[in-house]
């Protein structure tokens, strides 16, 4: 029966499949001279002497069938499936979405802007500033404004991470190496 071995196997032993290859060629080379010794053992005790058969790391001795010719299979274990693929790439979407959004006020800042910009709208809308910017301080017309402009940037920074994701909902097997995540607008 065919020996299976996981490519993921190999690659944790720190071989390559060329190099497992040869390990195991390697290993028939040294199991059939030790064959041709027992041999000659058997023939002339006297003259030749015993020794233990050569041995290799169990995933080499099962690659060898009794015939002394390689019989395995490596199964890719390490190949990722499209979807998983796609998936990978949404989450770097995100997180450099995220990065993108932060970049344009940092986290710590985020709500802090939001709950002056609720005071801020909170006061124009009441009856002495009565919608009235110019009746608010300086420094809540600037919280608006500035919040104003963070909404606009956040936007546009989703907007563009939306784009990406419908992108890598399309890619297929062909395409899905060309792509690449374009920059974020900030």
């Amino acid at each position: 029966m065919t020996y299976q071995i996981k490519k993921s196997t190999i690659q944790n032993a720190g071989l390559d499949e060329a190099t497992f290859r040869t390990a195991v060629q390697d290993h028939i080379t040294a199991l059939e001279t030790y064959n041709e010794h027992v041999a000659n053992v058997e023939k002339n005790p006297e003259e030749f002497q015993a020794f233990p058969p050569p041995v290799a790391a169990t995933e080499i001795m099962s690659a060898i069938s009794k015939d002394l010719v390689p019989d395995y299979e490596v199964i890719d274990d390490l190949a990722v499936s499209l979807s998983d693929r796609k998936e990978e790439l949404m989450g770097r979407i995100a997180r450099a979405e995220q990065a993108a959004k932060l970049s344009v006020l940092p986290r710590g800042k985020r709500r802090l802007q939001g709950i002056l910009q609720g005071e801020a709208l909170q006061l124009l809308g009441s009856k002495e500033v009565a919608g009235d910017l110019t009746k608010l301080p300086a420094s809540d017309r600037a919280i608006i404004e500035t919040s104003g402009n963070v909404t606009e940037q956040d936007a546009a920074i989703e907007k563009h991470g939306a784009t990406l994701m419908a992108e890598v909902d399309d890619l297929s097997e062909e395409t899905i190496d060309a792509w690449a995540i374009r920059p974020f607008p900030v």
